[in-house]
C-alpha cells in the first residue's frame, strides 16, 4: 500500500523487506503500520485483489483508498 496524505507509525518492519526508500516515497505494510490519524491509500498492484474501493475502520480511524 502506499500513503497518499496522513501519517502512520511503521511498527516491526525491516529494511530488508521495506527499504528506507520506499518508506520515504509513501510505501508501509499493511500488516504493521498504524495510523496517526486519518490516512488516504493507494492500494498497490500487489493490492489489486482488494475491492478498488476500501472503506475499513482501522485501529480508529477511517482508511479510504479511492478507486484505481
Amino acid at each position: 500500500m502506499r500513503l497518499l496524505s496522513g501519517a502512520v507509525e511503521h511498527g516491526r518492519c525491516s529494511a530488508a523487506v521495506l527499504p528506507e526508500d520506499e518508506r520515504r516515497s509513501g510505501a508501509f505494510l499493511s500488516c504493521q503500520a498504524r495510523p496517526t490519524g486519518d490516512v488516504t491509500v493507494e492500494l498497490t498492484p500487489a493490492n489489486r485483489y482488494r475491492r478498488s474501493r476500501v472503506h475499513a475502520l482501522w485501529n480508529g480511524a477511517a482508511a479510504t483508498a479511492p478507486p484505481a
